[in-house]
């Protein structure tokens, strides 16, 4: 009983308020989107970036509020080793981040030069 209510009422607001939170930046990138007129590439490239992580921690917690009966172990296991990459898929993304955003300095270093 009081498993149901601590799993089950953590996994739900936890769920609530991924929810809002993706509902509140998709309303974002989509005003962002309509201010510069059309279709923009990185704006569409961000919303799926959103959209993908996203689904990755929805994904983790979904594992934890239904986690019972005879499913218990193997989705308390699933739901450690996805939350583990998770922090492992946001460096990664971090990373690449950092790295287009130097190669798009440095191509605007060398527009500028030329």
């Amino acid at each position: 009983w009081v498993h149901s209510i601590l799993v089950m009422g953590y996994g739900g607001l936890t769920s609530l308020f991924n929810l809002v939170v993706l509902v509140w930046a998709l309303r974002v990138l989509q005003r962002l989107r309509a201010r510069n007129g059309g279709l923009n590439p990185r704006a569409c490239r961000d919303s799926v970036t959103v959209l993908g992580l996203t689904v990755l921690l929805g994904t983790t917690w979904a594992l934890a509020f239904f986690s019972f009966d005879v499913f218990l172990l193997p989705q308390l296991f699933l739901f450690t080793t996805f939350n583990s990459l998770y922090g492992f898929f946001l460096f990664l993304w971090f990373c690449s981040q950092r790295r287009r955003s130097e190669a798009e300095m440095e191509t605007e270093m060398e527009r500028f030069s030329s």
